[in-house]
């Protein structure tokens, strides 16, 4: 009789702890490890260019790109040569050397990180010019010259006809006596942007009369709305003069007279 409530009694121990051995598997699990993929390394070419005006942009050029570039001037010299947004556009502001970083992301992939430089030179001065000059030759006052488009400070040298006129510091030209031709060079030193450059103007010397009518050669390079004004040479007392234009090439549009 004790030997069958002991194995009743086992029995239910057994069954209360769910068996020998046959209890279900645990529900846990253990987080997953994501492993990015590798990828070729991103390629940003460096640039170099010459400044033409604050602004001026340009477009990076890249190579092995997988998702989305974003840039980070890290170096500049001087400060502010460059500045760049995440569309890969230079804005160029002035001439120096900048490095540039470049790093590109996507959710499956490894970043890539490289960098490039930009380069930017001094720009060349083509808005410098200078309009020739007609003298008197046995007038003794000087006449100035007329320069446009400089950045930095002029000087002047009288570069053919040494014995037909001076040029003083100013610009201002004075003749020597005689009829004839000569040649200034006039040089620009530039500045932090722009590189020197030099013109030349073309000096004409004329020997007139006392009583002869005389107008200087009327002469400019074109520009939108240039106005140009007759320049006499001579010195003749006169009341009133009238104008006409004789002959226009290549046809009647390139000039008109104003009132």
């Amino acid at each position: 009789m004790n030997r069958n409530y002991y194995l009743i009694f086992l029995a239910a121990l057994l069954a209360g702890c769910g068996g020998g051995g046959d209890s279900k598997p645990s529900n846990t699990s253990s987080p997953t490890s994501i492993t990015k993929q590798s990828r070729p390394q991103l390629i940003v070419e460096d640039a170099s260019l010459q400044f033409e005006g604050v602004g001026t942009i340009t477009q990076t050029l890249l190579s092995n790109v997988r998702g989305s570039v974003s840039y980070q001037v890290i170096d500049s010299n001087p400060p502010n040569v460059v500045r760049v947004n995440d569309s890969g556009v230079f804005q160029i502001l002035r001439p120096g050397t900048a490095i540039i970083r470049a790093t590109d992301t996507r959710s499956v992939d490894e970043s890539s990180e490289t960098t490039c430089s930009g380069t930017v030179e001094r720009g060349f001065n083509n808005d410098l010019s200078a309009s020739d000059l007609s003298l008197v030759a046995l007038d003794p006052d000087g006449k100035a010259l007329t320069v446009r488009g400089q950045k930095g400070k002029l000087s002047y040298q009288v570069e053919s006809g040494q014995n037909l006129i001076q040029v003083d510091d100013n610009g201002v030209v004075y003749s020597l006596g005689s009829a004839g031709q000569a040649s200034v060079l006039i040089s620009d030193s530039g500045n932090d942007l722009y590189l020197p450059k030099q013109v030349r103007a073309t000096v004409t010397l004329y020997a007139i009369g006392a009583e002869q009518l005389k107008f200087a050669l009327i002469e400019d390079e074109y520009r939108d709305g240039l106005t140009l004004a007759p320049s006499r040479l001579d010195k003749v007392e006169t009341q009133n003069i009238t104008y006409k234009i004789l002959r226009s090439e290549p046809d009647n549009e390139v000039a008109e007279l104003l009132n």
